[in-house]
């Protein structure tokens, strides 16, 4: 049972980020995540700043039905409390302040599209609409073993 609670709304306020938005594929996309979030934890030592929240990974482009997904466009952040200057292709963003579903999931991040799958099949049937791709916010890194990563996956829906 990889999730492990309900889907359940949230309004989610504007929040500052540091990002790096870029393009890769799915099979890259550990290394991709494991150095942005190295970059960017310098870059925020650098400034002196430290995390508002834990990081985010927003897939602009997702689609499941897409099984090698080679062309993922990303933005891979860290919440922040105030617009900060970013440092080459560490750019500052906000996420908009918006209604969400979320879950939270405890496993490999490879099993999750089960979870993807049963949050569109939430929003059918409450009579809503999908407003925007998911985030996922990695409470742990993959440093720890796949069973016990901890990830919220969030949905903005309308």
């Amino acid at each position: 049972m990889p999730r492990i609670s309900d889907i359940a709304v949230l309004d989610q306020p504007r929040q500052f980020t540091l990002c790096v938005r870029t393009q890769t594929s799915v099979h890259k996309l550990p290394e991709l995540i494991g150095d942005s979030y190295r970059r960017m934890s310098d870059h925020l030592i650098d400034l002196n700043h430290y995390l508002a929240d834990v990081p985010f990974v927003h897939f602009h482009n997702l689609d499941l039905r897409q099984p090698n997904m080679q062309n993922l466009e990303v933005e891979i952040g860290f919440p922040v409390i105030a617009t900060l200057p970013g440092k080459a292709d560490i750019q500052p963003s906000i996420l908009p302040a918006q209604r969400v579903i979320f879950c939270m999931y405890l496993g490999p991040y490879r099993d999750m599209e089960p979870v993807y799958e049963e949050m569109i099949q939430w929003v059918a049937n409450k009579g809503r609409r999908s407003a925007g791709n998911g985030y996922e916010y990695h409470y742990n890194s993959s440093q720890h073993p796949a069973n016990e990563l901890l990830t919220k996956v969030v949905m903005p829906v309308g």
